[in-house]
């Protein structure tokens, strides 16, 4: 049996299927785990927004203020997966189950920092021993499948770690557990409505009276046709007819609804609802790009994107405060566009508050220097470049003098 045989139990627990399961009475609510939840549409936009956008972040390091070249673990937390596969399998684990349980692998270097940080199902990571519901103090060890592991195995992230609520059902999969089971009833019930060719629940009515061996009948007849499907007219006989019953999903107010329900899972996520194509009373008079991507960085990324850079850094070499920080540079997703961006360093270096080279670099992602020939973007993690981002005074040590 393999290492990840073992981890994840496959030899003692047989495998199930996590898909809904047909044949559930019509009271009883639809199956929600996280295959299902990925059904919903707007659940589907808001994490893949959320995982694509940071994966696509460059990752620098920095020890206080002063750029580094990025260490191995930087460059590459595991070492199966791309830095990209890897950080969108974190995030949308983030965003749908709150807490991401890293599992130390391979060993250490030489500087002491694991070798690759393996992100494990939540649905496999169990607590043992001390389980504080504050979480002011953390179990002493973890159930990974099969395997037993302490803290110095562990990192955990959690995104929003809400007092009183533990890891394990602090997921907004389980927190709003309701809710989204009501939002994937909707996608149900139209999937039914169309399926069938028309309004799933009736009403049959007739004027002459009935006992109940008679209704039975009818009902039964009016069942079995409808579960043939749309093509087989279904006769019922002494006068009844079906009526459509119950809500109606192409009616305005169903639609309104859906869009409301949109609305509603992109505040769950944070995603403002403009992006969503459901606008619940965002104002766009006085936005454009720029405004809206600084909004999405600052309110809905950031939440997502601390807690991973925190993990990482907690595995670089030195302590926490003094120690090497992991940062997700997002500088190039809140640009304007080049005639703003034109306009704004036309000024600010007309009246000398940067140079043309700051300008190059920090505004354009230029040389600093248009006559060396370099290229215009070296290796991710050269201080002498990304740095230059953030430290204006890396330029000025390497460009031309300053221009006022």
């Amino acid at each position: 049996m393999g290492f990840l045989d073992g981890l994840f139990g496959r030899a003692a627990v047989p495998a199930t299927s996590t898909a809904s399961q047909p044949g559930r009475g019509p009271i009883a609510p639809p199956y929600l785990d996280g295959t299902s939840a990925a059904g919903i549409n707007a659940v589907w936009r808001c994490v893949t927004l959320i995982a694509d956008v940071l994966s696509d972040m460059p990752w620098t390091e920095w020890r206080g203020d002063e750029q580094l070249q990025i260490s191995r673990l930087v460059r590459r937390p595991m070492e199966s997966m791309t830095r990209r596969e890897w950080v969108w399998r974190v995030v949308a684990t983030e965003a749908l189950y709150n807490v991401v349980y890293l599992l130390h692998v391979g060993g250490r270097d030489s500087q002491g920092a694991p070798w690759s940080l393996l992100p494990v199902p939540p649905g496999i990571t169990t607590p043992i021993g001390r389980v504080d519901p504050w979480g002011l103090l953390p179990p002493e060890r973890y159930m990974i499948g099969s395997l037993t592991v302490g803290l110095e195995d562990l990192t955990i992230i959690r995104r929003a770690p809400w007092p009183g609520v533990m890891d394990n059902v602090s997921g907004v999969l389980q927190i709003a557990r309701r809710e989204f089971e009501s939002f994937l009833a909707a996608d149900l019930a139209a999937n039914r409505y169309w399926t069938a060719g028309g309004p799933t629940t009736a009403v049959i009515t007739t004027d002459q009276e009935l006992d109940d061996p008679q209704a039975e009948a009818i009902a039964r007849r009016w069942q079995a046709r409808r579960s043939m499907g749309g093509d087989y007219p279904a006769v019922l006989g002494k006068g009844a007819t079906a009526e459509p019953w119950g809500a109606d999903p192409t009616s305005e107010s169903a639609v309104d609804a859906r869009r409301e329900m949109v609305a509603d899972v992109g505040r769950y996520f944070g995603v403002p609802t403009r992006i969503l194509n459901a606008p619940a009373g965002d104002s766009e008079t006085y936005s454009n790009n720029e405004h809206d991507a600084i909004d999405l960085e600052r309110y809905t990324l950031r939440g997502y994107a601390g807690p991973v850079e925190d993990g990482i850094s907690e595995n670089l070499p030195g302590d926490y405060l003094t120690g090497r920080r992991m940062r997700m540079d997002s500088s190039r997703f809140t640009q304007g566009d080049l005639q703003t961006r034109s306009q704004a360093y036309s000024v600010l270096v007309g009246a000398g508050i940067v140079t043309v080279p700051e300008a190059r670099v920090r505004g354009f992602g230029l040389a600093p220097d248009p006559g060396n020939g370099q290229a215009a973007l070296i290796a991710e993690g050269d201080p002498t470049t990304t740095g230059s981002l953030a430290n204006p005074s890396t330029v000025l040590s390497l460009s031309s003098p300053e221009v006022g």
